[in-house]
């Protein structure tokens, strides 16, 4: 048996967009369960004053915010008694966007969740 779920959440008057999909399946005496996430956040609108200058007003935007660097977490569990390993990452970070004679800086959190459990016969 496989599910499907799938989400897709936008706020406009906030600058957000989340999507999500989640997928559980078994077979073979395991399930498996799968989570993902994507959250993108615009955080900052800058108005380029010479369009022909656009990689040196990204630069200077850039330095302005050094200190986002990406971050990465992993995560893992394996848990006996219960016959259950779990696996996770969260990804931060940050990216620009040039859209006409404006650069948005983007906040983005991605994470993924892998869960396998043993499914163990009654009696």
């Amino acid at each position: 048996m496989r599910e499907i779920t799938f989400k897709n959440i936008q706020n406009i008057e906030k600058g957000q967009k989340n999507i999500f999909v989640s997928e559980t399946l078994r077979a073979e005496g395991i399930l498996c369960h799968s989570e993902r996430r994507s959250v993108y956040i615009v955080k900052d609108k800058v108005r380029v004053e010479d369009p022909l200058n656009l990689e040196e007003e990204a630069e200077k935007l850039q330095q302005k915010q050094e200190n986002y660097a990406r971050q990465l977490f992993i995560r893992k569990k394996i848990d006996t008694l219960k016959h259950s390993k779990e696996f996770a990452y969260c990804l931060l970070g940050r990216f620009y966007v040039v859209v006409g004679e404006e650069i948005y800086t983007i906040a983005f959190k991605h994470t993924f969740k892998l869960s396998l459990t043993q499914i163990l016969p009654e009696g």
